[in-house]
């Protein structure tokens, strides 16, 4: 019952035994990584997938069929970033210092699972920052040369200044202070286009700027004096930039707020309050990641605005909003900014971390709102509010995300019904270095005591005319019950490999059944496909609680189609065999799933019975971008069909392979090209 599987780990392993490359390959499996591994027996086959594409991970025998200083020779030659990993027959102080002497990434005995697992975590983590740095330095460099041409063409005065002198001025700030070229300020001080007067307010921003702290925006308003000796009072805002590779002071010239309000139209005003209460909620995060100075986030929303504006008109519901604005703006009290956001949304920051007090803020805002008249011109106007609470600190990474976090909260309060308020309190706060088994079944109970763990339902679509409808069941998880407002990505696929993955798979079943029962008298002969994780493959009783389980609703075994991952069967083949034989007494079909990731994975198929084969979705996506693994992909699935067995190829994301699966036989599809997993059975299969 695990959810989509992970981006697939191309790992090369040189080894010239199959039977070890496998048991390598299941291992890993075995522990959550989902590897599309490839053996190669000796040297020039090495040389020869070195090239052939970035590997992920390459793992090799010390002193095998290759020599250490081979391996990582032919690493070096084609210029890959391959982290390499030697196995040790035995623990040995001295090959392990040769191994990293040499540049590898380490060298574990081989028969220290435990240690291996780790190594290739930290390996993968590893790769994975590197990889992200050199993305990011080639985003920044874009970045920097978008920079400098937005900046040279804005129509702002705008000018970036290191050490105290004027490195690139645009043309309007040239001109602002009397240049008919850029050119004529560059190397200039800046201390030379500042009035005496006002010398000593901007000094203290002309000093070297510190990379590793930069500044929080800042706004000022001083005299400049321009190159005929006129003294210019402007007002500007301060930034920190990176200018070729090296912090640099940004400094942009507006008029004062209040001459820019006048001439600016009513829809600009309020375009340029949203911006400055964004950035004034960021300057606030920034305060809260440095110094500690926490504060809480109050997002209040206008109850059925639009609603509103359809029975009062625009006019007296803009005056009533205008009023409510009054009102808030009175029984505040203590904050650090408050303003209008959006047409019917408010923003307030309060100090501190109290988030009790908070609350009862909220709730006498929401109840005095609620009992209020509000006068509208010649009208009145009534309204009620969903207010969502949220702490801004160090873990706050911008305002965006706070304001995405409240938007989505106070949206689940307006379909409640609204006028109410909430605190946003992930169910789980997931720290770095935090999942190890103990936390994941700690969470794992968690979800199931407050009970939120759900399902969604994914159709398999038949290729072969198939009349019989089903879908594949998978648990889903409220987004906002996590600390990040996200699932981690291997999240599911991990707490499902923990004892509690038992519990959570009977939860899922119980769920799907209780939906199966209420769409059987609709569609009869509607079946479901439900994962079993390793717990329960291990669990010598299921087979007895699973039929106990269907018959509370009225279901048959008939009715669904159990699951087991490759690598559960390949590292448990005696529980799993005895289990998928009871499977078939009682009646139930039975899939291996995740199948393609072993170096031989058809010699499974030999020592189990199973009635459909689901190819790893990692090898689908890989097939949908690159030629030669989608023939890989045709020639794995013409094996399996060869063997009788009925094919179902998941992750389908676009039409263009349909073709191809369809010429060599497989049986069913699966995808966001079809339907992504959704908490109804809705899916028209007549159409497809």
């Amino acid at each position: 019952m695990e959810g989509a599987p992970r981006r697939g780990i191309d790992l090369l392993l040189v080894l010239d035994d199959p039977e070890e490359a496998n048991r390598l390959a299941s291992l890993l499996g075995n522990h959550g990584f989902e590897v599309l591994p490839r053996q190669a027996a000796n040297a020039e086959e090495l040389a020869r997938q070195v090239r052939a594409r970035n590997w992920d991970l390459l793992i090799a025998r010390y002193g095998g069929v290759v020599p250490p200083a081979g391996v990582l020779h032919q690493v070096r030659r084609a210029n890959k970033d391959i982290p390499v990993l030697f196995l040790l027959e035995a623990p040995d102080p001295d090959q392990r210092a040769d191994a990293l002497r040499l540049g590898a990434e380490d060298a574990v005995p081989a028969d220290a699972e435990k240690l291996l697992i780790q190594v290739v975590r930290r390996a993968l983590a590893n790769l994975e920052q590197r990889r992200r740095l050199r993305y990011w330095q080639r985003r920044f460099a874009e970045s920097e040369s978008r920079l400098e041409q937005l900046l040279m063409s804005s129509r702002a005065p705008i000018a970036l200044v290191q050490d105290g002198t004027y490195v690139l001025v645009n043309e309007p700030y040239a001109r602002l202070f009397g240049h008919h070229h850029p050119d004529e300020m560059t190397l200039t001080p800046v201390i030379d286009t500042i009035a005496p007067a006002s010398q000593g307010r901007l000094r203290p921003w002309l000093k070297p700027l510190d990379p590793e702290n930069a500044f929080d925006q800042e706004t000022l308003s001083f005299t400049a004096l321009s190159s005929q000796g006129e003294e210019l009072p402007v007002h500007a805002t301060l930034a920190q930039v990176d200018y070729r590779g090296e912090p640099a002071l940004q400094i942009t010239l507006r008029e004062p707020p209040s001459a820019r309000r006048e001439a600016e139209g009513p829809a600009d005003v309020s375009e340029v309050r949203t911006r400055e209460l964004v950035e004034e909620l960021n300057a606030l995060i920034r305060r809260a990641a440095r110094s500690g100075e926490d504060a809480l986030l109050l997002y209040l929303a206008v109850d059925r605005f639009e609603a509103l504006q359809g029975e009062l008109g625009l006019e007296v519901t803009e005056a009533g909003v205008a009023e409510l604005a009054r009102y808030l703006d009175a029984h505040l009290g203590e904050r650090l900014l408050f303003g209008r956001l959006g047409e019917e949304t408010f923003v307030a920051a309060l100090p501190g971390n109290d988030a009790e007090g908070a609350v009862a803020l909220a709730e006498r805002l929401r109840q005095g709102v609620a009992s209020q008249i509000f006068p509208a011109g010649q009208a009145s106007f009534t309204c009620t509010l969903s207010i969502a609470i949220t702490p801004l600190g160090e873990t706050t990474a911008t305002a965006d995300e706070a304001l995405a976090s409240c938007r989505k909260l106070a949206a689940e309060l307006a379909r409640g019904g609204g006028n109410a308020v909430r605190f946003h309190e992930p169910v789980v706060e997931l720290r770095e270095g935090q999942l190890d088994d103990e936390e994941l079944v700690r969470i794992g109970r968690l979800l199931l005591k407050k009970d939120l763990v759900q399902v969604h339902f994914q159709p398999l679509v038949a290729l072969r005319g198939e009349a019989r409808p089903w879908y594949e069941v998978q648990m889903a998880l409220p987004a906002e019950a996590f600390a990040e407002g996200e699932i981690p990505q291997d999240f599911v696929a991990r707490i499902f490999r923990t004892p509690v993955g038992r519990e959570l798979d009977q939860k899922v079943l119980e769920r799907a059944a209780a939906s199966l029962a209420a769409r059987k008298e609709e569609v009869p002969d509607l079946r479901l496909a439900v994962h079993l994780c390793h717990a329960s493959v291990a669990d010598p009783t299921l087979p007895e609680q699973l039929a106990r389980t269907l018959e509370r609703f009225s279901l048959k075994p008939a009715d669904f189609v159990f699951q087991l991952r490759e690598y559960e069967i390949v590292h448990h083949l005696g529980s799993a065999a005895h289990l998928l034989a009871e499977l078939q007494k009682l009646g139930a079909e039975r899939a291996l799933t995740h199948f393609g990731l072993a170096v031989q994975p058809t010699a499974t198929l030999g020592r189990i019975a199973v009635d459909y084969v689901k190819v790893a979705g990692s090898l689908v996506d890989k097939a949908q971008r690159d030629k030669e693994a989608l023939e890989e992909l045709k020639a794995l699935i013409a094996e399996v069909k060869r063997l009788g067995l009925r094919v179902v190829v998941p992750h389908i994301e676009s039409a263009t392979v349909i073709p191809a699966l369809w010429q060599v036989g497989a049986d069913y599809l699966q995808g966001y090209y079809f339907q992504p997993p959704a908490p109804e059975m809705a899916f028209d299969f007549s159409e497809e």
